[in-house]
């Protein structure tokens, strides 16, 4: 069959005589079809061979990558990358381009100075400031035992637009003939036990390309600190004791989940949102499979020992050190609940967590009431310094206000509970 995009060069005319409208019409649209198949295959051919193109260039940079990476390096410079592959895409040229041109910049700069905090010649002064600054510039050299003969020149770097703090000197660039660059450096650090250098700073010169990419690791590291939830203050008086973590400006968190495992994901946004130091969790309804870790923290839990649901956890921020706590007094396996200690310093928090599901017996009832005045017993016995105690207690007959609360004398183990001795540190939930 005859390809019918060859005939459109030579598309034939309708023929003379008489033709109908609608033939006029047909022969018109099959041409105009013919010219945009014509055009649609030579786009499609330009196409084919612009991927031709990007595959051979494709596999260019996959051969270069992996003669770069090959365990013989000591064939492999620069050079030879740049000869060996005579044909470059643009984008090759931009990066090679990029990359003589700092190459470059850092051959003029490599025995380059910058020194920041310099004082500047005194303006008001009788003697010319040129003369101040040679002095200046000559008592450094002495401090940094450098050889004045080997300095190329120095010069102030003036910002555009003026100084944005009057009070603080404008860099001093320093060039040097031969790597006497190397020497000052080292001997830099002296200059914090003169009492005329002190607050001066000597750093190797950098190309624009250094400085732009320090400027936005500084941006990027400021915004960081911005976003942190808790900023700490400066303090002119730090020491090891001040940085300690205080327990007594604890961040708790408290709920009963009818399912942890279920809400894991609500957890970790509210932990994120009031950051807080230690979370309680009753009715977590895990079991041995289930996956209790949440980062930046240690948990212990407990789980029901027999059945479904109940279940307890604490979970303590890795910024203070804590411990499961094995005192015999507290461990009493017929109820809910579980133990840990928090130490700071001097400082021994136990904390528990405990769970009395409702309709409870008042054996279950008497072995809670006992566990928490054990609690409280080994505080007063200075084994620990402060109590905290989470839990759902299903006392819903204590009323409770700022003010303490009050039971109704009908409920005998609401009375009970109520009538415990408790320390100042209790949180409660549905008492």
């Amino acid at each position: 069959m005859t390809d019918p995009i060859s005939l459109i060069d030579n598309w034939p005319s309708i023929g003379q005589g008489n033709h109908s409208d609608a033939t006029k019409k047909h022969h018109e649209w099959l041409k105009s079809i013919a010219v945009t198949v014509k055009a649609l295959k030579f786009r499609i051919e330009e196409q084919d061979r612009l991927l031709a193109e990007k595959d051979e260039e494709i596999n260019q940079l996959k051969s270069n990558l992996t003669s770069s990476t090959s365990p013989t390096p000591s064939n492999f410079s620069y050079s030879n990358m740049v000869a060996n592959n005579p044909k470059k895409t643009e984008a090759e040229i931009f990066i090679l381009t990029r990359v003589h041109a700092e190459l470059k910049e850092k051959s003029k700069i490599e025995n380059n100075l910058i020194v920041s905090g310099l004082e500047e010649p005194d303006v008001q002064s009788d003697v010319d400031p040129a003369e101040q600054e040679k002095i200046i510039v000559e008592n450094l050299f002495k401090e940094l035992e450098v050889n004045g003969d080997k300095v190329k020149r120095f010069t102030r770097l003036r910002r555009k637009g003026g100084k944005k703090d009057e009070n603080k000197p404008d860099l001093l660039l320093i060039e040097f003939t031969d790597q006497s660059k190397v020497k000052a450096l080292s001997k830099a650090i002296k200059l914090r036990e003169t009492s005329r250098f002190n607050k001066v700073f000597v750093n190797p010169d950098k190309t624009p390309a250094e400085r732009e990419g320090e400027a936005k690791l500084r941006h990027r590291r400021n915004q960081l600190n911005q976003a942190l939830p808790n900023k700490p203050k400066i303090n002119s008086n730090l020491s090891i004791e001040n940085l300690k973590p205080k327990i007594n400006k604890l961040s708790c968190y408290y709920t009963n989940a009818t399912s942890l495992a279920n809400k894991k994901n609500e957890l970790r946004i509210i932990i994120d949102q009031c950051s807080p130091d230690l979370v309680g969790v009753t009715e977590t309804w895990f079991n041995l499979q289930s996956i209790r870790t949440i980062d930046g923290f240690t948990q212990y839990s407990k789980d029901r020992l027999s059945g479904n649901g109940g279940g307890v956890i604490i979970y303590v921020k890795n910024s203070y050190k804590s411990f499961e706590v094995t005192e015999e007094e507290l461990n009493v396996t017929s109820i809910e609940h579980v133990w840990c200690k928090i130490i700071s310093g001097k400082d021994i928090l136990l904390v528990g967590c405990i769970y009395r599901p409702p309709n409870s017996t008042r054996e279950i009832s008497t072995q809670i009431n006992k566990v928490i005045s054990q609690a409280k017993h080994l505080v007063e016995q200075k084994k620990f310094t402060s109590l905290l105690i989470f839990g759902d207690f299903n006392h819903p007959n204590i009323k409770w206000s700022n003010l303490g609360g009050h039971c109704s004398s009908r409920f005998a183990q609401s009375c009970e509970f109520f009538g415990l001795p408790r320390g100042k540190l209790f949180a409660s939930n549905n008492p």
